[in-house]
């Protein structure tokens, strides 16, 4: 939300910005894997898989607020733009 107060965002911010909720959907899926009785290098595995999707899923979404159908998206095309929220579409900085 802090980004909506600026003009700018780097891409490293963010990258951060969004891994914050990829590393918890990832510990989630690694404790699964603990729990389940998986190995350690398939625990680390499914933890690093999740970090990389969830980025993946945030670039996805930002496309669909850009250019995507409202009527498959659910969505207000341009919702992050008159929210002023910064994504890889909208902000000039990328």
């Amino acid at each position: 939300m802090d980004f909506e107060n600026r003009e700018t965002v780097s891409m490293d911010e963010y990258v951060h910005d969004h891994f914050k909720t990829s590393v918890l959907v990832a510990a989630s899926l690694k404790l699964g894997a603990i729990l389940g009785g998986a190995g350690e290098g398939n625990q680390n595995h499914l933890y690093e898989f999740e970090k990389n999707l969830g980025i993946a899923f945030q670039v996805q979404d930002d496309y669909l607020d850009a250019f995507g159908d409202p009527e498959k998206f659910g969505k207000q095309v341009g919702g992050d733009i008159v929210a002023n929220k910064k994504n890889l579409f909208n902000d000039p900085c990328f």
